[in-house]
């Protein structure tokens, strides 16, 4: 049989998986055989989906990589925004079929900041829009960086500059889980909404994906709609995907509300993480909610509050902002197998 190269991206909601011809110039768009999508939220769907990429074709998988929305710890995966929070293991994988040895599964945000690695030192190509720059700034196209992703939760990665005289393709880059720490206040803008939210989650104190995630957005909406009623109660319930299209559509004035808070608490976030990496090659903002929000983004508080900082608002001025509409996984892994398994 033909030989071919398994990269799959194994997300909170949704998972993609691709096969590539195992050749040279392996970024080459020209190398992907085959790709499919499918909505699944369970270890059974997903081992099922594999098996069924890899029995459906004429090709046979010699290496592998994988890329997972939950921390790797000893060759496996725990899936947190999963119901069920299911543990995936090498072996499972091996179970079906791929290699012992070209088998490797890395986080989806490691991934993510891959193909950020990939971009800057020219191996793909990517649609990079420009949201912030001071008037001062000095380009520096490799330095370190980090990388937000909203979407079912929230991911969050850096890129740190190689030592002196490596190459640019051996920065080091780390997943973090800032957004598992606790959450500061918002501010005036939204005096009120982080008190709610603990008394409804009954919570002592919240995390930044209570926040900033899919359903951190559907929080939002319902805290905003309890504090214009007076009333910590249940209020109307609507999905993110929903208060997401309504605020774009601007034909609901409380969907923009929740929209413009989450960016905000958005922007609060990566200023932890920004002042964490020191990013001087730039804070980019990625994934699918960013690629369908983006005008909504230009005209939001995200860059103000980012900034926001008494002591440090001059650093965190110096630092470039970025959007990226692009979906950016199934890049990160395929410049990872170029590199492993060239």
């Amino acid at each position: 049989m033909k030989e071919a190269i398994l990269l799959m991206d194994i997300g909170g909601t949704h998972t993609r998986g691709r096969l590539v011809h195992a050749r040279d110039h392996l970024l080459d768009t020209s190398s992907i055989i085959s790709e499919r999508s499918t909505a699944l939220a369970d270890k059974r769907s997903l081992l099922e989906f594999i098996q069924a990429l890899l029995t459906e074709s004429e090709y046979i998988a010699t290496a592998a990589v994988l890329s997972f929305a939950g921390p790797v710890k000893a060759a496996t995966v725990t899936m947190t925004n999963w119901r069920l929070q299911d543990a995936i293991s090498l072996t499972d994988l091996e179970a079906l079929g791929l290699p012992k040895t070209k088998t490797t599964i890395i986080n989806d945000m490691e991934a993510a900041a891959l193909c950020l690695i990939a971009y800057k030192t020219g191996r793909v190509k990517l649609e990079v829009n420009e949201l912030y720059r001071s008037a001062s700034h000095q380009q520096s196209h490799f330095n370190n960086a980090i990388l937000i992703i909203p979407g079912t939760g929230v991911g969050v990665a850096g890129i740190i500059l190689p030592e002196d005289g490596a190459a640019p393709e051996q920065a080091a880059y780390v997943s973090c889980e800032l957004q598992h720490t606790a959450a500061a206040g918002l501010g005036s803008a939204y005096d009120g909404v982080i008190e709610v939210l603990q008394h409804r989650l009954h919570k002592a104190g919240l995390s930044w994906e209570d926040l900033v995630s899919g359903k951190g957005m559907e929080n939002i909406y319902q805290a905003l709609q309890s504090l214009a009623a007076g009333t910590a109660g249940d209020q109307q319930r609507l999905t993110a995907a929903t208060i997401a299209s309504r605020a774009i559509a601007g034909t609901d004035k409380a969907c923009r509300e929740a929209l413009a808070c989450y960016y905000h608490a958005a922007g609060a976030l990566t200023q932890v993480v920004a002042l964490a990496f020191q990013p001087f090659a730039g804070i980019y903002l990625g994934g699918d909610t960013t690629a369908k929000n983006m005008a909504f983004i230009r005209h939001s508080s995200f860059v103000a509050k980012l900034q926001d900082n008494d002591l440090r608002r001059d650093l965190l001025q110096s630092f470039p902002v970025y959007l990226i509409p692009e979906y950016m996984n199934l890049i990160g892994t395929q410049y990872l197998a170029s590199r492993k398994y060239p």
